[in-house]
């Protein structure tokens, strides 16, 4: 049983999760998936606290950490100590991103999940664009960092992304819109939100551990008729994320593909 502000050991199978305690009705759960880089988390978890304290609805923060180093791992903690409505989910070992929100998914008791990278590349008042957006009706509401009123914010020592990652990535947006998802603009930006309803759906299915879950949850979403909304979005590019190595990335996350459209074909998401 879950207490306030307690961290989780979910070793292998996921579903060893502990069960949460439902004493407290949970409005929004803001998942975020953690791996190392206890750099950038320190500010991260410093910005998380703070917007938690300016919520005007029950929010939980669930960080999700999937076998972070005992550094990264030791700050992950020592935040969750400091609010009750914090709390730590981890892994055993680095399983992938995918793995890591769906321990948050299943951890979670919020009426919206949404999950939000931990570089915090959108800015914490983005949240309440996709919350927006599930409260009017959506079942799932993501981050479009293509439509015409999003804005980008990039350092000019990172131009180079403009010839080679971006580009790449919208290479690979396009191969998903062709074989899986047409109609979606933007299936990689790192923050989406479900109903709890769309959210379990997608957590009982998910195959893919690694960065193709967004692809695949929103294959879900689709095949159960649930409804996609885009939201225009700040995005802020820092720096490459270390985490990220993006040719092996590309290939990882070729090989899932090829796995979700072959799990379509099966019938396996039904």
């Amino acid at each position: 049983m879950r207490t306030a502000s307690s961290t989780q050991l979910c070793d292998d199978p996921p579903h060893s999760a502990a069960t949460y305690a439902r004493d407290t009705q949970v409005a929004v759960s803001l998942i975020v998936p953690c791996y190392n880089g206890e750099g950038g988390l320190v500010r991260s978890l410093a910005a998380l606290r703070q917007w938690l304290q300016q919520q005007d609805v029950e929010t939980e923060v669930i960080l999700s950490d999937d076998g972070s180093n005992p550094a990264a791992a030791a700050l992950l903690d020592r935040c969750a100590r400091q609010s009750k409505r914090i709390c730590v989910v981890r892994s055993s070992r680095n399983r992938g991103k995918g793995h890591a929100i769906r321990l948050g998914l299943e951890a979670s008791r919020g009426e919206y999940c949404v999950f939000l990278d931990s570089d915090l590349a959108y800015p914490l008042s983005e949240v309440a664009l996709i919350v927006s957006a599930l409260d009017d009706g959506a079942d799932v509401a993501i981050a479009n960092r293509l439509a015409p009123e999003s804005r980008y914010e990039m350092s000019p020592a990172f131009i180079t992304y403009l010839f080679s990652r971006h580009l790449g990535s919208r290479i690979f947006n396009g191969l998903i819109r062709l074989m899986l998802l047409s109609g979606v603009q933007d299936t990689q930006a790192g923050l989406k939100g479900f109903r709890r309803s769309t959210a379990r759906l997608i957590a009982e299915r998910n195959t893919v551990t690694g960065f193709a879950f967004d692809v695949e949850a929103l294959v879900i979403a689709k095949l159960h008729a649930c409804r996609v909304k885009q939201i225009p979005v700040h995005f802020r590019y820092d720096s490459e994320s270390s985490t990220v190595h993006y040719f092996r990335d590309a290939w990882r996350m070729s090989r899932d593909l090829m796995r979700i459209r072959l799990n379509v074909w099966r019938g396996k998401y039904a």
